[in-house]
């Protein structure tokens, strides 16, 4: 029960401060995101896209797909921290709560060992008490199967959102001058 504790203290901890951090960046990803589809200069100087692009264009690189791919690489490792933890907690908590009840069964067969026989009294009250860590340990598992299927959707959100920034902003960039070149010489 200890360990089933200790997994739900952390599991709603790492929930609330991931959630958190994912929605102010597909927050900022959006604005970014509109801005950049509407042809306006100024992105949000708190867009990941904005960091890396400002960065390389102080550089006076140019803006490359590796370098896109490379920012949508780390964006996606950023945005899904804490999922593993998440989903190795969904696996096991409920094997915790089966060993649990498992010792708890244990322990009341050895006290009716001691006790009189036929003492139901005895293994009612000792099996009730081992059927809570199985619901616990399925209380744990539960909620951390849904946080974890709610953060793995936010990151979804903002790695699309950080795909489709690198698609404008390539085409923006590259092919767009192209097609805007030939039909001024038309």
């Amino acid at each position: 029960m200890l360990i089933l504790s200790a997994y739900f203290i952390a599991i709603n901890w790492l929930f609330f401060m991931r959630l958190v951090t994912l929605k102010d960046s597909v927050e900022n990803e959006e604005r970014a995101f509109h801005s950049v589809l509407n042809d306006n200069e100024r992105v949000s100087r708190y867009s990941f896209m904005y960091r890396y692009i400002s960065a390389k264009n102080r550089e006076g690189e140019p803006i490359s797909s590796n370098l896109l791919q490379a920012v949508k690489y780390t964006l996606t490792r950023e945005a899904s921290k804490g999922l593993i933890f998440l989903g190795i907690v969904a696996s096991t908590a409920p094997f915790i709560g089966l060993f649990g009840t498992v010792v708890s069964i244990l322990d009341t067969f050895s006290t009716l060992s001691e006790a009189e026989l036929g003492a139901i009294s005895v293994i009612a009250k000792g099996v009730s008490e081992a059927l809570v860590a199985t619901a616990v340990g399925i209380f744990v598992a539960t909620f951390a199967y849904s946080y974890y299927q709610i953060l793995k959707r936010k990151a979804y959100e903002l790695i699309e959102l950080i795909s489709m920034q690198s698609e404008l902003i390539l085409f923006g960039n590259g092919s767009h001058s192209n097609v805007t070149t030939e039909k001024n010489r038309r």
